[in-house]
């Protein structure tokens, strides 16, 4: 038999209970299990994993047979969909809203240009660009679309299908788009006036920020992803006596760096709605970076929570490009006995430690003690539970 709590129809202090004893389940990171799935190709020896929605539909791109060309693929579980090209030989795709429309970039027929692509209701898209060749990086639940065009070096954004419109830079010539939330606010990087280096860039609507190094010695910054929230994740590279690059969170103005796994550079790739941050790392002695989850400033090297049987058969997590509001992640793994690459998905489900449970009992208990009482005296309290 299964129970559900629909805790927004309980009074104020029932619904706090139980929110706070599935709180306490949730927040318990060692009761999380993930389950590996090596996500197939189109006939060649390797495929690509980019993006993943709350569907748990992911996004790459696969080689096929022959592995001359690659193709712009679609994994429903670990079952690949070739979504073509624009007419060329190869495409690619890169990111999927929750209504399972998906872009990327596409060689036109002949492999003349490439261009920023949408795959739409089983149709093949041409978003065109601002001149020379064009790209799509991420799509929102609305369809906004973003990228790059103009030979790759102005941030372009596409409302649905219409024409490409340029989103400018910091002050310098080169911008691009990396990621876009649902209230339209942009990711992405740009070069300022005079240095060529980039810096992690925030467009909302027309006004262009220069999110900054805060406390860091940074000389480059790249913007990756942004939640709801407007918190933005990506990387910063840090000058000292040696060049690092470090996994880096903005969120209102303050500069977070999240570290490593104890090797010299890391990047930020995703943010789901929860902040938990999806990315790699190097690790001290190990030739290979690692996939990475960030739940705070705490790394996790993802690989470390793989089963022994999956370890065994040679797979090594290299990142996490994609992580969804569930908490499933998609990237790249390597097998290191096969000598391949492979798309990955990592499901999730949480069951409660044996002490966790406890408490989630306690809280549940209490909860009953209320429901009782208001039969009898009458019990007040008053409560305020944040965002």
């Amino acid at each position: 038999m299964t129970t559900t709590f629909a805790v927004s129809s309980l009074r104020p202090l029932a619904r706090l209970l139980i929110t706070a004893a599935l709180a306490v389940v949730g927040t318990s990171a060692s009761a999380a299990s993930y389950t590996f799935t090596e996500l197939g190709t189109l006939g060649g020896s390797s495929s690509i994993a980019y993006g993943i929605n709350d569907g748990g539909q992911v996004v790459g791109y696969s080689y096929l047979t022959g592995n001359g060309s690659y193709h712009a693929t679609l994994w429903n579980s670990a079952m690949a969909m070739d979504l073509g090209t624009l007419g060329g030989s190869s495409s690619i795709a890169n990111g999927i809203n929750n209504s399972g429309q998906v872009v990327g970039t596409s060689y036109t027929a002949g492999d003349a240009a490439r261009y920023a692509a949408l795959w739409k209701g089983g149709a093949r898209i041409n978003l065109g660009s601002l001149g020379g060749v064009g790209g799509a990086t991420a799509i929102n639940d609305a369809g906004q679309v973003v990228g790059y065009s103009d030979g790759g070096n102005i941030a372009t954004l596409w409302n649905g299908i219409t024409s490409p419109v340029a989103l400018g830079t910091l002050g310098g010539t080169v911008s691009s788009a990396s990621d876009i939330n649902s209230s339209g606010k942009i990711a992405g990087q740009s070069t300022l006036t005079g240095p060529t280096q980039l810096r992690a860039t925030l467009w909302n609507g027309t006004t262009r920020t220069n999110l900054g190094f805060g406390s860091l010695s940074g000389a480059a910054a790249h913007g990756n992803g942004i939640n709801e929230a407007g918190q933005v994740v990506g990387a910063v590279e840090i000058v000292t006596d040696t060049v690092t690059s470090h996994a880096v969170l903005w969120d209102s103005g303050i500069v977070t760096d999240l570290g490593t796994l104890g090797g010299k550079h890391s990047s930020a790739l995703a943010i789901n709605n929860s902040g938990e941050i999806a990315g790699w790392s190097d690790v001290n002695g190990e030739p290979y970076r690692h996939a990475t989850l960030w739940v705070g400033t705490t790394p996790t090297d993802l690989n470390s929570l793989l089963d022994a049987a999956t370890v065994d058969a040679g797979w090594i997590l290299l990142d996490a490009a994609g992580i969804n509001d569930n908490g499933w992640i998609t990237g790249t793994a390597y097998n290191a006995m096969t000598d391949q690459m492979r798309g990955y998905l990592l499901s999730m489900s949480s069951m409660p430690e044996p002490e966790t449970y406890a408490l989630m009992l306690a809280g549940l208990g209490v909860l009953a003690n209320v429901v009782r009482r208001r039969k009898g005296a009458p019990f007040t309290s008053a409560c305020k539970f944040g965002p």
